[in-house]
């Protein structure tokens, strides 16, 4: 009996951790991991990169196509991002169409070698729906610190989240690093 309920616990743990679309931590947990990263890093005197992803243009994927569509482009997204990303590395879903990835150990050069792995990967991805095939794109922003000086999580993603806006405003589809 005891055995059962550690199980169902741990079970329950789980499923309160994840997306349920998408299968990757949700906001809440995730951010909490990147705590337990950030703190780790600064303990070790280690590099920590995250990358912000927003997919471009998805709102119209939405619009012409209705939401289970979209549903299905999320999913795969997720699953390429996945593919890409190291053993150890945290993706979450950090709110609609954007993920947060927490790269450990990753100096601002890795970030940047990651985060083109997943902008092709993102790029190359193909969904059908009837005849038609449904492709987007993706755009990033990076930072990591120890490449910059920064003194909590929340001013690492915030740099990763103003690189992002500069990816969207100058053309989309690229990586950008915090300044």
């Amino acid at each position: 009996l005891a055995l059962n309920s550690a199980l169902a616990h741990e079970r329950l743990q789980r499923v309160a951790a994840l997306d349920p679309l998408t299968g990757v931590y949700n906001r809440r947990f995730g951010l909490s991991r990147l705590h337990e990263e950030f703190e780790r890093a600064v303990r070790a005197g280690m590099p920590l990169g995250v990358l912000m992803m927003d997919i471009d243009h998805f709102k119209p994927v939405n619009d012409t196509y209705g939401h289970s569509v979209g549903d299905r482009l999320l999913k795969s997204v997720a699953v390429a991002v996945r593919s890409v990303l190291r053993e150890g590395d945290i993706l979450l879903r950090y709110g609609g169409e954007e993920f947060l990835a927490v790269l450990p150990a990753a100096s601002s050069e890795d970030v940047a070698i990651i985060g083109e792995r997943i902008r092709r990967s993102v790029e190359d991805l193909s969904i059908s729906h009837g005849q038609q095939s449904i492709r987007v794109t993706m755009s990033l922003g990076g930072a990591a610190l120890m490449g910059e000086n920064v003194d909590k999580e929340d001013s690492l993603v915030n740099l990763a989240d103003q690189a992002l806006y500069r990816a969207k405003q100058t053309g989309r589809n690229k990586v950008e690093l915090a300044n």
